[in-house]
């Protein structure tokens, strides 16, 4: 179970599923990562057999128990300071760049640097992903996963980036009981954006073993309705996490694990040979120009487009439930008969629950409308941009073989016309 620890002497912390690196370049927040050199320092003593530094770590916690106002109030300062931390959060995302995606690596540095919580509240997380790693590694008798995941999900409450990736390492370990991706995928995002390079290759890893379309798409629809965010989200390329993780200041086995990861990907280039290629004699035929600009709009285009076509598939789904429920409905006037019973009747009493029913249909359905057409002015919104960006692309018949690889569903390559 991973702390990222420091580069600093004391135990080396495990991960889940692998050992962690003695040294994490992880950019967290400078309030974590205080917090963090002064809370590993008091859990290696806690693992050594100190009795003074566990009474520490329970204390920290203690102060901010789920009963206590400390934890009741997490993230909830001042009118004052929350008008102030709320202007800041949306000035971190103006203005919106040309080419800009979600998440953007510079409003994210932005952003994790506002703090909202109390230096004990800070304590409380920083000390409580301690003690999940001591339960977690058996620090304290038998390893016991369980507690571990409570200590790291009450971190996560106070959204400690560490807190948020081993919960979502611990729910796909299926320790615990069936691995959710959606929810796992929901915290290595979060634990990523905060800075954790892990919890970026962890949802590289996902995004090539469950696909595109989920939990992505909800995930980071949810996200950009969220913040208000009215530009593209990225993860139809898998090697858009591990890019992440390299943006973010990679240690050095970090960054041979991305390069071996994103290495192994279908349709990666092949790695050079150990000795150059013999040079071709005159008299072979060139290879066709790839020209860069054209290539890197291509790049950005066809996820741009595998997204665009997501979103309108979810929304398909969603006039197709709208029509069933609109279908209920109908069928509940129809068959509802229109008679005055006795009042207090058996008659008059399960007409009345009909007629409760069908309201409440009704008021989920008119629900269901307003966010159907809140999220078709999106889709609108993506496709628009992806027609402004995309359709003046023009391509080579190389370049087009280049890019598009054979991916012939989509819909920025299929139907091409070559220049």
């Amino acid at each position: 179970m991973t702390r990222l620890r420091a580069a600093s002497g004391g135990l080396l912390a495990l991960a889940v599923l692998s050992a962690a690196p003695a040294a994490s370049a992880d950019e967290l927040a400078a309030y974590w990562r205080e917090a963090r050199v002064k809370w590993n320092a008091v859990g290696d003593k806690a693992a050594a057999g100190d009795e003074n530094a566990k009474q520490q770590l329970i204390d920290a916690v203690g102060a901010c128990a789920p009963e206590t106002d400390c934890f009741k109030n997490r993230g909830a300062p001042s009118e004052a300071d929350r008008a102030r931390l709320q202007a800041a959060w949306e000035a971190c995302a103006k203005p919106q760049r040309p080419g800009q995606y979600l998440p953007d690596r510079a409003v994210d540095l932005c952003r994790r640097n506002l703090n909202g919580l109390t230096p004990a509240q800070i304590d409380a997380a920083a000390a409580a992903v301690n003690v999940g790693w001591l339960f977690g590694d058996g620090k304290l008798g038998e390893r016991d996963d369980r507690r571990a995941f409570d200590h790291y999900f009450f971190a996560a409450e106070f959204q400690h980036p560490v807190g948020h990736y081993n919960v979502g390492r611990l729910i796909m370990d299926g320790k615990l009981g069936a691995p959710d991706v959606n929810e796992a995928a929901t915290r290595f995002l979060k634990a990523g954006r905060l800075g954790v390079v892990d919890g970026w290759i962890a949802l590289g890893d996902l995004r090539q073993k469950h696909g595109s379309e989920r939990p992505f798409t909800d995930m980071f629809f949810a996200m950009s309705a969220a913040e208000g965010y009215t530009g593209p989200a990225r993860y139809a390329d898998s090697d858009f996490f591990y890019r992440r993780a390299l943006d973010e200041n990679p240690s050095d086995a970090q960054k041979k694990k991305i390069e071996e990861k994103t290495a192994a990907l279908p349709g990666a280039a092949p790695k050079p040979a150990a000795a150059p290629a013999p040079v071709a004699p005159p008299s072979a035929p060139a290879s066709p120009q790839l020209r860069e600009a054209n290539m890197a709009a291509a790049r950005e285009c066809i996820p741009f487009a595998d997204e665009m076509q997501n979103a309108q598939r979810k929304l398909s789904g969603m006039d197709r439930r709208l029509d069933k429920a609109e279908e209920d409905l109908a069928a509940y006037d129809q068959y509802m008969p229109n008679v005055n019973y006795d009042p207090g009747s058996p008659a008059a009493n399960a007409q009345t629950w009909n007629r409760d029913m069908r309201d409440a249909k009704a008021e989920s359905f008119n629900r269901a409308v307003r966010e159907r057409n809140d999220f078709a002015r999106e889709v609108d919104d993506i496709v628009a941009s992806y027609n402004a960006r995309c359709t003046v692309v023009r391509l080579t018949k190389a370049e087009h073989e280049a890019a598009c690889g054979g991916k012939l569903s989509n819909r920025f390559c299929k139907g091409f016309d070559f220049e």
